[in-house]
C-alpha cells in the first residue's frame, strides 16, 4: 500500500511543475513584511487564483478530501509560507497548520487585519489633518503622499468624495479657484486630475510672481541709476564752478584784500600771458 501511494504522489506535481514557472513569469507576489496587509492579501489572492487555489483559503479542508485536494491545500500553504517574512512565519505557522492553507490564512487575518484597521485609522487622521495654508505646492505634496498610502493599503474610497474634500479645503481661502477646479465634471471623478490642476496653478503663480519681482527690480535699478546720474551731473557742475574771489586784483594792480601776496599776481599774469598771448594785446 505504501508503495502504491508513494508512486502517484511524485507523479502528480510533475505535470503541474511546467505551468508553475510560466505563472511566475507572468505574475509575482511580494512578501508580506507585517505592513499593508490589505494590499498584500489582494495580491496573494490573485496569485493563488492563477494557481486555481483560491478555494484553499476560503473554505476549510473537507473531512473526506481526496489526496489531490489535500495536495492543493499543501501547495496553497506552501505559497503562503513562501511569501511571508521569517518572523511572521514563526509566529503564525505551526506543526499543526503547516499543511493547512485555510488555517494559516485565518491566523494571518486574525493577527494583521485588526492592526491594519488601526493603520487605516491613523492614515485617515492624517488625511483629515491636511489643510491648505496659502502654499499650494505644500498642500498638493501632502495630498499625494496620503493618497499613495490609501492605495498601498488597498482602500477603496469614492473618488468623488476625495475630490470634493480637496476642493473644499482650498476654496475656503481661495474661493476663486472653485469654479476653475469644478469646471470639468471628469476631474471630480479623478482626484489626481484635481491635484495636477492645482500644480499647474501653483506653477503659473510662481512664474507670475517671479516676473513681477524682476520687473520691480528692473524699475528700481533704473530709478537708482537715474538718481545716481543726476547726482553725478549736479556734483560735476559743482566741481566745474570756479571760486570767485570777492576782492580780485584789477588792471594788473594788487588788491591787498585779495588774500594772496603781490608776488602771486605777477606769477599768475606771466603764466596767463605765456598760455594766452592774446591777453597781452
Amino acid at each position: 500500500m505504501a508503495g502504491s501511494r508513494s508512486n502517484p504522489a511524485p507523479a502528480a506535481p510533475a505535470p503541474a511543475s511546467a505551468p508553475v514557472s510560466d505563472d511566475r513569469d507572468t505574475f509575482k507576489c511580494p512578501n508580506f513584511t507585517g505592513k499593508n496587509f490589505p494590499i498584500w492579501q489582494r495580491k496573494v489572492k490573485t496569485y493563488l487564483a492563477v494557481k486555481s487555489l483560491t478555494k484553499c483559503i476560503e473554505q476549510p479542508l473537507p473531512p473526506n478530501a481526496s489526496e489531490e485536494v489535500k495536495l492543493q491545500y499543501v501547495r496553497a500553504a506552501a505559497i503562503l509560507g513562501q511569501h511571508i517574512e521569517d518572523h511572521i512565519y514563526n509566529h503564525v505557522i505551526t506543526n499543526d497548520n503547516k499543511n493547512d492553507a485555510f488555517a494559516i490564512w485565518k491566523e494571518l487575518k486574525g493577527e494583521y487585519a485588526s492592526s491594519s484597521v488601526l493603520a487605516i485609522y491613523h492614515v485617515w487622521r492624517k488625511w483629515e489633518d491636511i489643510q491648505y495654508k496659502d502654499d499650494i505646492n505644500s498642500y498638493v505634496t501632502k495630498l499625494e503622499e496620503t493618497l499613495a498610502e490609501f492605495a498601498a493599503m488597498g482602500l477603496d474610497i469614492p473618488a468623488t468624495i476625495l475630490s470634493c474634500t480637496i476642493i473644499a479645503r482650498i476654496s475656503r481661502k481661495q474661493p476663486s479657484l472653485m469654479q476653475t477646479l469644478i469646471s470639468n465634471a471628469e476631474q471630480l471623478s479623478q482626484p489626481r486630475l484635481i491635484i495636477a490642476k492645482l500644480r499647474d496653478i501653483a506653477h503659473h503663480d510662481a512664474v507670475e510672481a517671479t516676473m513681477q519681482r524682476d520687473t520691480a527690480i528692473t524699475e528700481g535699478t533704473l530709478t537708482a541709476l537715474a538718481t545716481q546720474a543726476a547726482a553725478y551731473n549736479n556734483g560735476g557742475n559743482q566741481k566745474r564752478r570756479h571760486w570767485v574771489n570777492p576782492h580780485p586784483c584789477r588792471e594788473g594792480k594788487h588788491n591787498p584784500l585779495s588774500g594772496h601776496p603781490a608776488l602771486f599776481l605777477n606769477l599768475f599774469l606771466s603764466e596767463e600771458l605765456a598760455l594766452y598771448p592774446l591777453l597781452a594785446c
